[in-house]
């Protein structure tokens, strides 16, 4: 019998790229059971919280000015596409940080 493999999604970062890139990504793993299933785990990391100069050009609404970019990211991907987003609110500063957050 052949070992299921899956993965361990880790974006770094939910600022201007990352919003639009963690839509997007999600919005595919919500209408593909087979792509989802490849998942093992969802994590979203970024130490930086919203401003109000974040406003005009990633997807955050004034209420999100103060919490931390991931935990809004993940908050509101979960909520919109039925996911299992989970948020870091730490920088990354060494490799280790990263490999904690891959299941086994």
């Amino acid at each position: 019998m052949k070992k299921k493999v899956t993965f361990d999604l880790i974006v770094i970062g939910s600022g201007g790229t990352g919003t639009y890139f963690l839509k997007e990504i999600s919005r595919f793993l919500s209408s593909s059971n087979n792509a989802k299933a490849l998942v093992a785990s969802m994590t979203i990391i970024d130490g930086d919280t919203v401003e109000g100069k974040n406003l005009s050009r990633q997807c955050f609404t004034e209420q999100d000015i103060g919490l931390h970019k991931a935990s809004v990211m993940a908050e509101v991907l979960n909520q919109s596409f039925g996911l299992n987003w989970r948020a870091y609110t730490e920088y990354i500063t060494d490799i280790s940080q990263i490999k904690k957050h891959c299941e086994k």
